[in-house]
């Protein structure tokens, strides 16, 4: 299929503003004449190659968090093909060698949105005088069979209910 690239995006686009992305797909074999079909995508944000880990995370998992904190359930959903950068976004850097979890804790530049997240909700939590209880869910969608990656047994995967 070719495809027509968006236009060059600034390293995140601000406000409410939405990028589109038009493909042209030809029609398979004995399809509809032949003819190319146009679709139309709509992203609520992009980034660009020089978009930092904190830059993503304040634009789009911030205000998620917030919401959380206030007492609705979300979600942030990590899609994409193999190899591009869907682990790296969520979890950060990976750790080298002989570093410490204190140096961990102090080195927050490369750290990804699961981190951050961690970061932000019990920066909050601490912060109030209120009792509270923390349920965190770390899943993987992985052809089509679900798992639950804070599971330490090798048990089957999750059902999935419509």
């Amino acid at each position: 299929p070719s495809a027509t690239p968006p236009p060059s995006p600034p390293a995140a686009t601000t406000g409410s503003a939405s990028r589109f992305a038009t493909t042209t797909r030809r029609a398979a074999a004995g399809g509809a004449g032949g003819n190319n079909a146009k679709r139309a995508y709509t992203f609520d944000r992009v980034f660009g190659p020089r978009a930092t880990q904190e830059m993503v995370y304040r634009k789009v998992v911030e205000p998620i968090v917030c919401e959380v904190l206030e007492g609705y359930n979300c979600t942030v959903f990590a899609y994409g093909q193999t190899g591009t950068g869907k682990t790296h976004t969520m979890e950060g850097q990976r750790d080298e060698a002989g570093t410490t979890m204190e140096e961990k804790r102090k080195n927050v530049e490369n750290a990804g949105i699961i981190p951050r997240a961690i970061r932000q909700i019990f920066n909050y939590l601490r912060s109030i005088s209120d009792e509270y209880s923390v349920r965190v869910s770390h899943l993987e969608l992985y052809n089509e069979c679900l798992s639950d990656l804070l599971d330490a047994s090798d048990g089957d995967s999750l059902r999935i209910y419509d």
